[in-house]
């Protein structure tokens, strides 16, 4: 097997041990043979479409093709809004260089981590902090840039079955959540779930203020349905938290046993530092519609430029 598509890792950040493998394998109903088999076939496909870049990294075939569920048609369909999605969403996509003044001052108050161990069920622990920054100016879409920042490196070294996220509201305003529109939230949605084909099998919002209700209102506007139902709120303590996330996942700050969220918040930073040059790399790495034959499998709408935002079709 190509040694780029080994599963198995120690990395601190993103182990990932034998039988995890095979359990990811087992739940897909797939092994490692097909997979191999389903990446060259990807490969291939894409080098035949002109519209689309160079796909030199066979881990974002293979990411995609097990997020799309061993599909090889949704993948492709998967692959076109990956893509496409940095050309609609520039202001997500675009000037991602870790190192830069912004982005350094963003990773020192914003804390997005994966955590580091998968759950017995197989999902990954996603966990968001903001710190309270005196001075600094709350800037949601530097916020976002970092989620999906992280979302690229998970998409290729993460194997998750899903995402269990949990948003610590212990330090944010009114005046904070009200920086982000509906529509601006509905983008970024649709980029977790369209462009990274991300499953989210439950939100949680701990420490939830006295103005939840707006947050809830500006999060389900941007959900559908069987998304919003998957929402939970904790007012106080962590019991209802621990009942969906054993506590040995998640961090201190959410009554949990694997450490200070700032330390793997910083580990998670010079992973990125070490992604930088790709980072350049990708920005004019995008689709090209003047080359493209046929229509787009995609419509124009669907990172909110036109008319109104569609639903999105879930597993």
């Amino acid at each position: 097997m190509n040694d780029s598509l080994k599963m198995e890792s120690n990395e601190p950040l993103l182990p990932v041990s034998p039988e995890e493998v095979q359990r990811v394998l087992r739940e897909l109903q797939t092994d490692e043979q097909t997979m191999v088999r389903a990446v060259e076939a990807l490969q291939e496909w894409a080098s035949q479409q002109q519209h689309l870049p160079r796909v030199s990294d066979p881990r974002l075939l293979r990411g995609l093709w097990l997020r799309r569920k061993c599909s090889l048609e949704r993948t492709k369909e998967a692959v076109e809004r990956y893509y496409a999605a940095r050309s609609l969403v520039p202001e997500v996509f675009s000037s991602r260089d870790p190192t830069s003044p912004a982005l350094q001052t963003a990773a020192k108050y914003l804390h997005y981590v994966a955590m580091p161990h998968l759950t017995p069920s197989l999902t990954a622990v996603i966990v968001f902090r903001y710190t309270g920054a005196p001075g600094w100016e709350f800037d949601p879409m530097l916020m976002f840039k970092l989620v999906f920042m992280v979302s690229e490196v998970r998409l290729r070294e993460c194997f998750a079955q899903g995402e269990e996220i949990v948003m610590d509201m212990s330090n944010f305003t009114l005046g904070h959540i009200t920086r982000v529109s509906p529509s601006m939230m509905k983008k970024v949605e649709l980029c977790g779930m369209k462009a990274f084909s991300a499953r989210m099998r439950s939100l949680h919002f701990v420490h939830a203020p006295s103005f939840v209700d707006t947050l809830l209102t500006l999060v389900k506007s941007a959900f559908a349905p069987k998304l919003a139902s998957r929402i939970h709120v904790h007012s106080r303590g962590y019991e209802k938290l621990h009942e969906h996330i054993p506590p040995r996942f998640l961090p201190q700050e959410c009554g949990g046993e694997a450490g200070p969220i700032a330390h793997i918040s910083d580990m998670w930073y010079q992973k990125l530092v070490s992604w930088r040059d790709w980072y350049k790399e990708q920005e004019s790495i995008k689709v090209d519609e003047s080359k493209r034959v046929g229509n787009p499998p995609y419509s124009s709408d669907m990172f909110g430029l036109e008319g109104s935002f569609r639903k999105l079709d879930l597993d």
